[in-house]
């Protein structure tokens, strides 16, 4: 029903006791127009009507919104109708017109028609009965009171001035109000639109430098595969060749029988190499078996060797996305690699386990560990990079602590899923 809650009951808590003296000069009218009447009701009718706006100025912060409202239409639309019916028509239509913008104020557009439509009625018939029965209208002295009532009137108009200014600088410091509040909501707008754009950028440079590393990551993997198959399978397969034309030229059944043995033996050793160049390409038994099963095996092997021991213990952890299955699985032998090549270790403790839906893999030696600092640019420090760059791009996690002779020991955090 109400259009603005807080401004309406803003500016009637501000302006009600204006309202109440505008009555003042009204009674004064009315008391001189009436001062010759028997009749008592008809001259207490607009004081009673007026001493309701006093009360609601006394105890307006305890009356409800919407009471204190109706408790004010009721005057506001009963005073320019009995003002009508002793004859003050001047009174009645500024007091209709105070009423009407009263209830225009408070009310949407149905309830004000439905209340101005009630009070206009009630005016005409007033009107009528005015002008067709002399005896409807009580006997009145407003011609013998022209003085005080110019007086009174004049008093009404500086009142309503008065009003009229109060509620206007209401609705200038309700707007100021509101454009102040839109001015900081436009400056937090902008320093959230600032920041968000900041973290754009940063993402955006986070990525490119993500998508660098894994670049220089495949690239590296390139040159090993390459290496291995140069250094590895390459004097292999020249042995090979050696052997089969020995082979072919010997004519002795017992060298020849020896040379027999040893190429097979050397193409043992050739597949044997393809096996694990191919392992290390795309380990198959991370496919075929999982994460877990993929590195019990890689560790069953390198426990064998009495001079490094590798402690492994993880939670129940089923499948989950594959890419991130073998990103963890390369992440982990890497370290293990790193730590045989360059810590000096005998004892590695890797765990896995899963926390608030993501895995944790901490992993750590006892070697000699490494300065930080020193590491940029060299083979160790580019692989710990591509971890990092690896298990970002798969919103995952890598961080390490080291000093020099005070071991190693990291944590990758993945999403579980």
């Amino acid at each position: 029903m109400l259009k603005n809650r807080r401004i309406i009951e803003t500016i009637i808590d501000h302006n009600v006791v204006f309202i109440a003296l505008l009555t003042l000069p009204t009674n004064y009218v009315v008391y001189l127009s009436l001062a010759s009447s028997n009749n008592i009701w008809v001259k207490i009718a607009i004081p009673l009507l007026s001493a309701v706006f006093f009360i609601v100025s006394f105890i307006k912060k305890k009356l409800p919104l919407q009471f204190k409202i109706w408790l004010l239409s009721i005057p506001f639309m009963l005073i320019p109708i009995i003002l009508l019916f002793f004859k003050l028509v001047d009174l009645s239509v500024f007091w209709f017109t105070v009423s009407t913008t009263f209830l225009l104020y408070v009310f949407d557009k149905k309830k004000f028609v439905y209340l101005i439509s009630i009070s206009v009625s009630i005016l005409l018939i007033v009107a009528i009965l005015t002008l067709t029965d002399d005896k409807f209208i009580p006997k009145t002295g407003i011609l013998s009171c022209y003085k005080q009532c110019m007086i009174a009137r004049f008093v009404s108009y500086i009142i309503i001035g008065v009003l009229i200014h109060h509620v206007f600088i209401d609705f200038m410091r309700e707007i100021n109000r509101n454009i102040s509040t839109l001015e900081k909501q436009a400056t937090n707008l902008q320093e959230m639109n600032k920041a968000l754009l900041n973290e754009i950028a940063e993402k955006k440079k986070i990525q490119s430098k993500a998508l660098g590393d894994i670049i220089l990551a495949e690239e590296k993997e390139r040159k090993r595969i390459a290496a291995d198959l140069h250094d590895g399978l390459g004097p292999v397969m020249s042995s090979i060749n050696l052997y089969y034309q020995a082979y072919i030229d010997e004519k002795n059944p017992e060298k020849k029988k020896e040379i027999e043995g040893r190429l097979k033996k050397i193409i043992g050793n050739a597949i044997s190499d393809v096996s694990k160049i191919s392992h290390n390409i795309s380990p198959l038994i991370v496919e075929n078996n999982g994460l877990i099963v993929a590195l019990e095996n890689f560790i069953d092997q390198l426990n064998i060797h009495k001079n490094l021991k590798i402690n492994f213990s993880y939670e129940n952890i089923f499948r989950f996305d594959i890419k991130k299955e073998l990103s963890l699985y390369r992440a982990v032998t890497e370290l293990i690699n790193n730590t045989i090549k360059y810590a000096q270790a005998n004892i590695i403790h890797i765990n896995i386990s899963i926390q608030n839906k993501q895995i944790h893999i901490d992993y750590t030696d006892n070697g000699i560990g490494f300065d930080k600092l020193k590491i940029t640019g060299i083979k160790n420090g580019l692989g710990l990079q591509n971890i990092t760059s690896r298990l970002a791009s798969l919103e995952g996690s890598f961080s390490y602590n080291t000093t020099e002779n005070g071991g190693f020991h990291a944590t990758m955090i993945l999403p579980y899923s």
